[in-house]
């Protein structure tokens, strides 16, 4: 077996914890400090305190007449990875949820255990997960099907280890970009997050590690969830060159390397706190399951199957597929955002239908075509470009693309295509024949029948099919 377990026991405080050894994937493995250490400590807020709340260790002793925990209520636990000095989401993550009802809510921290080397780190995120797990038990009324625990990085796993005390009974577990460095390939489920930690698991990935030279990156590729959602691919995330330039000419040094190392990292915070209170949304989260990333992007994955099965609300709302978590699991969902918050926008498959060749002289361009989105009702316009990269465009032949935009389906008025061949050559004047634009909502879904789902289509057709590079055409919706 290339995994080996050695079992130990910390006399003291009644804990078993497991070290786990993988010549490839975990070489290098630390005992983890003393709990006592660690020194875990949990906060309680609920609307009554907001701004003092409530602390105690992993072993507490609460007089429960004189807490504000309720246990008739939801509780949901916050916990954060590997060396965050800066825990702003924990509390944004608390805010939003209490803005929009009433629950206990437990912010667990642990920084005499998060600190370097990252090794150690790994090794007491083992322990601390059974510190939550024994806290939660201290709560001896408290329905597990109404705990909700939230991770991020290196917290992802610690909230599998206290789901994993729990035997699985807790009611959800979020995480948010799990830790990949040392947990990837490490094919247990008792050395990491895995589905059956909880009755529903979801994750939220924005920083994959799959093939990737190591600790390069923080997330992981491989699927530990009922829902696995990968944004953006959880490769490259808008926006993240524009901050790591502006975290190197002017940010201080204490937020520096969030910006500048682990800002593809941190968004899968940024996103999940964008869509707790729905009202604040622009558009719908909607992921869709997909093989991958670019058969995503071109099209391939816009149907949420006859029974919803195949789409997915990023952020709490994922709660709507627990029905489907066995069909999900093992699954990738894919959805794309914007490069600024608000990040969650919509997302249009747009699709250009080439005109068909004829007896005229239409050759194929290589070209980049740049389209404007127009409300001309709110005098908004949106410039986006279809193709990063110059390709050559057939006849006869359809090409599509995801993207995103800050307006709603229902506003677009018009659309101007304008198309480049390069810059060297843009004095030759050249045609392109389209025939029309096809766009369909990814971020709207209207039932079809009872059974089946739908994506909102449109149709956009030009004033004139011959588009110069010279002048752009406006295409109007039919």
């Amino acid at each position: 077996m290339l995994v080996h377990n050695l079992l130990f026991v910390y006399y003291n405080s009644n804990c078993i914890h497991f070290i786990f050894f993988d010549p490839i994937h975990r070489p290098i493995n630390l005992l983890p400090k003393h709990p006592d250490v660690i020194n875990a400590t949990f906060s309680l807020y609920t609307r009554k305190n907001l701004q003092n709340p409530e602390t105690y260790n992993y072993n507490p002793r609460i007089n429960r007449s004189q807490s504000f925990f309720d246990s008739n209520k939801s509780t949901k636990l916050i916990i954060h990875g590997y060396n965050e000095d800066a825990r702003e989401w924990m509390h944004s993550i608390k805010n939003n949820y209490l803005q929009l009802e009433d629950l206990n809510i437990i912010l667990v921290e642990w920084p005499n255990g998060d600190d370097p080397p990252y090794v150690q780190a790994v090794a007491n995120s083992q322990i601390v997960g059974i510190m939550v797990g024994k806290f939660i038990e201290f709560f001896k009324n408290i329905p597990l099907e109404n705990v909700h625990i939230i991770g991020h990085s290196l917290g992802s796993h610690i909230a599998g280890y206290a789901g994993k005390y729990l035997r699985g009974r807790v009611g959800r577990i979020t995480a948010l970009d799990p830790a990949g460095p040392l947990f990837e390939g490490v094919n247990n489920s008792a050395a990491r997050l895995w589905d059956t930690d909880a009755q529903f698991v979801d994750s939220i990935h924005t920083d994959r590690g799959h093939d990737k030279i190591p600790f390069t990156s923080f997330g992981m590729y491989e699927t530990c969830s009922h829902i696995s959602i990968f944004v953006n691919g959880a490769e490259k995330q808008p926006g993240c060159p524009r901050e790591r330039l502006n975290a190197l000419l002017f940010e201080e040094s204490a937020n520096r390397t969030r910006h500048l190392v682990f800002c593809a990292h941190i968004r899968s915070v940024e996103y999940f706190i964008e869509t707790i209170i729905p009202d604040q949304l622009i558009a719908k989260p909607i992921a869709y399951q997909c093989q991958d990333w670019s058969s995503f992007q071109n099209g391939e994955c816009h149907d949420c199957g006859l029974d919803g099965s195949k789409c997915v609300e990023l952020g709490p709302n994922a709660e709507k597929n627990r029905r489907f978590k066995n069909k999900s699991r093992g699954h990738r969902f894919f959805m794309a955002t914007g490069d600024s918050p608000k990040y969650i926008r919509f997302q249009y498959l747009i699709t250009i239908r080439m005109a068909q060749s004829s007896s005229e002289n239409r050759q194929a361009q290589n070209a980049k075509i740049f389209l404007e989105f127009q409300n001309n009702r709110k005098n908004q316009k949106q410039q986006i470009t279809f193709n990063s990269n110059y390709q050559k465009f057939e006849y006869g032949t359809n090409y599509s693309q995801v993207i995103v935009s800050e307006i709603n389906y229902n506003q677009f008025d018009s659309i101007i295509m304008n198309w480049s061949h390069g810059p060297l050559i843009e004095l030759i004047t050249r045609s392109m024949f389209v025939d029309s634009i096809q766009i369909i909502s990814l971020s709207e879904i209207k039932l079809r029948n009872k059974n089946q789902q739908r994506n909102i289509e449109m149709i956009f057709r030009p004033e004139s099919i011959e588009i110069t590079n010279r002048n752009g055409i406006k295409f109007h919706k039919v």
